[in-house]
């Protein structure tokens, strides 16, 4: 399946995404989906679409990103979910507009670096990878208000979380958090936190039960 309307191509399959990278209008596309089709790395004819905005390719068995990715510089939405990524290349952290990240459903076992360079990020999602910790340089997201982290392996939080002050929702649920950081001035934005409540600790479910945004 294939179409092309107003500067959007959706893609789905080989049949659609070889359209796609045939189309002649391809370089002034904003908005490019694809999916079902299975593909080790992004296709080369998709760095000539320098307008794009929104990048979704997801249940593709991607397992690359091309340092090419930094050609997409007016991009604000990249989602990546339902692949077969492990590593993203340096040059994603150049993507200075990109507002929306999702990786999830993929084999992410460390959270790569170049995430943490992308200042403008307000929403992240890497829900269903095999992350055992979250870094200490994600706190370098100063805009980010949103962090979703659903099923990975996480036994603590960095300190640092705490004191996000963009920070409206965290979900960390399905993981082995046993306590939530709680420094003075903790969560000055936060609205809606999500976490396994039979996993914590008497002392931090004390505290959390005061807050309005426990769930």
């Amino acid at each position: 399946m294939y179409l092309n309307q107003n500067r959007i191509l959706v893609a789905c399959r080989a049949d659609g995404l070889r359209k796609l990278c045939n189309d002649p209008n391809l370089s002034s596309a904003i908005e490019i989906e694809i999916s079902n089709v299975r593909i080790t790395e992004l296709p080369e004819e998709l760095f000539t679409a320098k307008r794009l905005k929104s990048l979704r390719l997801t249940e593709s068995h991607l397992k690359s990103i091309s340092p090419g990715i930094r050609e997409f510089t007016e991009l604000k939405e990249l989602v990546l979910s339902q692949n077969s990524l492990e590593t993203l290349p340096n040059e994603l952290g150049r993507l200075s507009r990109l507002r929306t990240l999702d990786l999830s459903d993929n084999r992410f076992r460390l959270v790569p670096e170049s995430i943490t360079a992308i200042s403008s990020l307000t929403n992240l999602n890497i829900s269903n990878n095999q992350f055992t910790s979250l870094p200490n340089t994600i706190c370098k997201l100063q805009h980010l208000a949103e962090l979703i982290a659903l099923n990975n392996r996480f036994e603590e939080l960095p300190q640092c979380l705490a004191l996000m002050t963009s920070l409206t929702m965290l979900d960390v649920t399905g993981n082995q958090v046993h306590d939530i950081p709680r420094p003075d001035g903790s969560y000055q934005s936060l609205k809606h936190l999500f976490v396994d409540k039979l996993n914590l600790t008497n002392d931090c479910l004390a505290w959390l039960h005061d807050k309005a945004f426990f769930n």
